[in-house]
């Protein structure tokens, strides 16, 4: 009985392909079209693979120069910062101060100079004064000291405009981007820690101060004033001192170096 329940289940199965494929000969192997058919597939894996393997092969490449550049571009630091250290502003017995390390003593020297009465009548009423009225003044070296500080620090062939080519260089480069992420933090680590902290002190004394300036108040030459040969009354924001941060700003963003030290 059971034999004879397969044999008919042969039968069904037999009669079923044979209706389902209707020419029996398709069912029989063809070299030709197994060759047709595999031989393309084939092709388009081996391009795959080979695709694969050349690109990680420039990848790894590119991070190998990479390493070489970096290390390249890492020297320069150590050299910036070295002029910038004997690149210094002083006034004598009271302040003296570099290009690197200028935070503390210069937001001291701030609070200090806001404690002299003099200073605080003429910047309240915006008193601009030519050269000998300024000597007369209680202030006249500490006005002296910061507006050498503010133009030496930006001035066309100074550190920081050296510092920006640089800067560029770094980022035009070659260099993978994690590389380039790294240099940008140590030049922010070994160059222009102070000069951060101290345009982040300054941009929030002028937020809370909002729509007066902010509290770092200086006398300086503006060129661009009616009078240029007077001193006036500017806000550290409002002087070349912060144009260096507005182009840092804009060359991370444009790059995308979000950095969270």
């Amino acid at each position: 009985m059971g034999l004879l329940l397969l044999i008919a289940l042969l039968l069904a199965i037999d009669i079923f392909t044979g209706i389902w494929y209707i020419n029996r000969l398709s069912l029989l192997f063809s070299s030709t079209a197994f060759n047709n058919i595999v031989t393309p597939i084939t092709g388009i894996f081996a391009v795959g693979i080979y695709s694969i393997a050349l690109f990680s092969t420039i990848k790894q490449n590119k991070t190998i120069n990479s390493f070489t550049m970096k290390d390249e571009f890492m020297k320069e630091i150590p050299k910036f910062k070295e002029e910038a250290l004997n690149h210094k502003i002083e006034l004598k017995t009271v302040i003296e101060v570099d290009y690197v390390n200028f935070f503390d003593k210069l937001y001291a020297f701030f609070r200090v100079l806001k404690s002299d009465e003099q200073y605080n009548i003429d910047k309240d009423q915006e008193q601009e004064m030519n050269d000998e009225e300024l000597k007369g003044k209680s202030y006249y070296y500490q006005a002296f000291f910061l507006e050498n500080f503010i133009y030496h620090h930006n001035t066309p062939h100074a550190y920081y405009n050296e510092l920006k080519k640089y800067i560029n260089k770094v980022l035009n480069s070659d260099l993978i981007f994690e590389h380039k992420r790294k240099i940008i933090i140590e030049i922010e680590k070994e160059l222009i820690h102070d000069y951060l902290k101290f345009v982040s002190f300054i941009e929030y004394s002028k937020k809370i101060n909002s729509p007066k300036r902010s509290d770092f108040i200086v006398l300086i030459h503006d060129m661009n004033y009616k009078n240029p040969f007077n001193y006036v009354w500017r806000g550290m924001e409002e002087t070349d001192f912060m144009s260096f941060n507005n182009w840092y700003r804009e060359i991370k963003k444009k790059f995308q170096l979000n950095i969270d030290n």
